[in-house]
């Protein structure tokens, strides 16, 4: 956000709008005030640990796949849809 705004002179979200992924504690910072995902962390790490538990001792893991919801955490960085 900082290289869009001072590097290539954009406004966002007029002329980018800008999503995080992570829902860092800095996306609720007023400079930025960013539109980011919260993901799950602790159900992502009780379900690897979980997975890591039931494997049996060997070099490699057999490939897992779950579904957790994330939630949008709305911010000013992207213009209303």
């Amino acid at each position: 956000m900082d290289a869009a705004r001072h590097q290539f002179l954009l406004s966002i979200p007029d002329q980018l709008c800008v999503v995080g992924f992570d829902d860092i504690e800095q996306a609720s910072c007023s400079f930025y005030d960013l539109t980011t995902f919260a993901q799950p962390v602790v159900a992502i790490a009780r379900q690897a640990v979980t997975w890591l538990g039931e494997s049996p001792s060997s070099d490699r893991l057999e490939g897992h796949s779950v579904t957790l919801h994330a939630e949008l955490a709305w911010g000013s960085s992207v213009r209303g849809v």
